[in-house]
């Protein structure tokens, strides 16, 4: 059995017990085996907001001033010191679960560290020597104790989500030297030290805080996951243990073998694209490169994102806000103008960007997406994708996104309100409108090449691009519900076991780079991307309903979506949001451009030779790459800029 919630008028959730037969491990399931019962739900909702506001009020703007004075070499070497302060507690953490090894790698880390460090400043014991920390605290000791989380609990400015880690979280506080050292104001106030490394501390996690917690619709929810999620790889030290492992070669390789790459079939119509030093090892795993895509301008050597001196490419970004129906939310969207040096031919255009499912203007890959354009000198238009929360409330006006044709019609309007916006503030006047789309938003872009084969879509248009566009939803939600199928076996032991394993192989490889596939095994790599694809459908659920409930992946689409038409039978449905029933169109709209890869697992060998026959010279098909795993290449970024007739400015 496991526990279902139903949000009720007051923001509360109240749990229900639901059978775990035929039920995979998806987002909501795992919360409640990792996050656990929330009976103090107002309280902790309360206690977030007071976190929520002094983040948004009190850190932010503190972190754009603190870090438009002092370079991010300085602000890291003041968190490193932080760090090297607080050795005791690690020690003490590491002693107290009898981590010998732990323990001795931290004396060294800071004997080498407050010497040659110059007092931590520096990290040579982790640069030079690959000696890691053990990140210990005294709450993962209590973990590692088989001591219970306990109910969910949030305190303001502790950094916790339980009542065992909040108790720990005191404890640590107790062995570290900064809590005894007071600074006396002359207000006569006395605060400890800590309080003076304030401006540090919100440069140091406000970013993180932006991209982890805030872009989601219940930010309670997300901040519980994320401190859950911290605490299990805490428990075991997981992280600390497969980086020595990595350092020592002794870590358990997970991955598959490199394959071969696929040669061109003799019968293949569109063009073919190997890619140069790729080394494909299995669909699911390649599928993770794309977190590879990220902006080339990104994390500033010198300046703090929030510093008004950063150059990164995301400080670029113009976020500008619509309303589409007075009824709803606004609409949010970045624009990026064309550069300086742009050819003038290209300023006449503009690139609409829809990523893929659950996706925002703001995350990494659309951001490099944007880049790319504005490289090519090409005003810049970055959405969110039909999918994500936000566009469904206020662009979608709180209608389930599903029914393909209609969420096309008014993705439409949404384009031409922004058209409208940015003419009127004189950014752009009557521009050629490209679209390019991937994933799910590869499909929206079809059914927009399609719709303006019987409608006038209200601007002008150019080439569109859809890259790794599904086919149909029955494949999709087949083939996920096959990746997703095994977890309906495992424990919930398993499921923990399983779970630190990916996170901890995950969050080193995130943070290194060290190979271009994270060394995890096929069957982890499936679950990692069919929970990622399939994470942001009981969201998007849970707002139209106000619940909060395990839905596989196929009732999306046959029940909640069909739900929100009544009209139009389940099979009427199914085939009008496939491409195969937009045949005469994608043949007739000689706009339309694709790019795709030859063992994407969200299309089947029936959709690879529907489209190629369909399309033709039209499409590009990539030897490998999975779903959207090239998208870092070079070879698929030239692909991009040649379907839409566009060069990187200068060359």
């Amino acid at each position: 059995m496991f526990a279902s919630a139903t949000v009720a008028s007051d923001g509360n959730i109240t749990t229900n017990t639901l059978s775990s037969a035929a039920t995979t491990w998806d987002m909501p399931r795992l919360q409640q085996e990792f996050v656990g019962d929330d009976p103090w739900q107002s309280f902790n909702r309360s206690m977030f907001a007071l976190d929520e506001a002094m983040m948004t009020y009190v850190a932010r703007p503190l972190s754009k001033l603190y870090s438009s004075l002092v370079p991010r070499p300085v602000i890291k070497g003041v968190e490193r010191a932080v760090d090297n302060s607080e050795y005791g507690v690690r020690l003490g953490a590491c002693l107290l679960r009898s981590e010998w090894g732990g323990a001795w790698d931290e004396t060294k880390r800071f004997c080498l560290n407050t010497t040659v460090g110059l007092g931590g400043f520096f990290d040579p014991a982790r640069d030079w020597f690959g000696i890691h920390s053990t990140d210990a605290s005294i709450s993962g000791t209590l973990a590692a104790w088989d001591i219970a989380p306990g109910p969910a609990l949030v305190i303001p400015c502790i950094p916790r989500a339980n009542t065992r880690d909040a108790v720990g979280y005191i404890l640590d506080q107790g062995l570290d030297p900064k809590t005894y050292v007071s600074y006396f104001f002359p207000t006569g106030i006395w605060l400890p030290w800590t309080a003076t490394l304030w401006p540090n501390y919100a440069a140091v996690w406000s970013d993180p805080w932006e991209s982890a917690i805030t872009p989601n619709a219940d930010p309670y929810t997300s901040y519980l996951r994320v401190m859950t999620a911290k605490s299990l790889l805490d428990e075991d030290l997981a992280i600390y243990h497969y980086l020595n492992e990595v350092s020592t070669g002794t870590a358990v390789t997970r991955r598959p073998p490199v394959r071969d790459l696929e040669s061109r079939p003799a019968n293949i119509q569109g063009k073919w694209r190997d890619i140069a030093d790729y080394n494909p090892r299995s669909p699911a795993l390649d599928s993770l490169r794309q977190r590879l895509f990220v902006p080339m301008r990104d994390k500033d050597a010198w300046w703090m994102r929030d510093s008004i001196f950063n150059t990164d490419f995301a400080r670029d970004v113009d976020e500008r806000s619509i309303v589409i129906d007075p009824a709803f939310p606004v609409a949010r969207y970045g624009f990026v103008p064309a550069p300086a040096n742009g050819a003038p031919e290209h300023r006449q255009r503009i690139v609409f960007i829809i990523p893929g499912v659950g996706s925002s203007h703001a995350s990494q890959s659309t951001l490099a997406m944007g880049e790319m354009m504005h490289n090519a000198g090409v005003p810049t238009v970055l959405c969110d994708n039909p999918f994500h929360w936000e566009y469904m409330q206020s662009a979608n006006r709180g209608i389930l996104p599903g029914n393909l044709p209609e969420d096309a019609r008014r993705f439409a309007a949404y384009m031409r309100a922004v058209l409208a916006d940015l003419s009127q503030a004189g950014l752009v006047a009557d521009p050629e409108v490209s679209i390019v789309g991937w994933s799910m938003g590869g499909l929206i872009t079809t059914h927009l090449a399609a719709l303006q084969q019987h409608e006038d879509l209200g601007f002008r248009t150019g080439p569109m691009l859809a890259v790794n566009a599904p086919v149909s939803f029955d494949t999709v939600t087949t083939s996920l519900e096959s990746f997703l199928a095994p977890t309906q076996s495992w424990t919930p032991d398993e499921v923990r076991e399983n779970f630190v394993e990916i996170g901890r192989r995950l969050a080193v490889w995130e943070e290194t780079r060290f190979a271009p596939t994270p060394d995890i095994s096929e069957k982890d790599a499936r679950f990692t991307v069919s929970l990622a694809l399939s994470a942001s459908l009981p969201e998007l659920v849970g707002l139209a309903t106000r619940t909060n409930e395990s839905i596989p992946v196929r009732d999306y689409f046959c029940r909640h979506v069909r739900a929100a038409y009544p009209d139009i039978s389940l099979d009427t449905l199914q085939r009008q949001t496939s491409l195969i029933s937009l045949e005469k169109e994608m043949q007739a709209e000689t706009r339309l451009m694709m790019i795709h890869t030859r063992d994407d697992f969200l299309v089947n060998d029936a959709e690879r030779a529907y489209l190629d026959r369909t399309l033709g010279d039209r499409i590009t098909w990539f030897s490998s790459g999975a779903h959207c795993g090239m998208f870092h290449t070079p070879e698929f970024r030239n692909e991009v800029l040649n379907r839409l007739n566009l060069q990187v400015c200068g060359e």
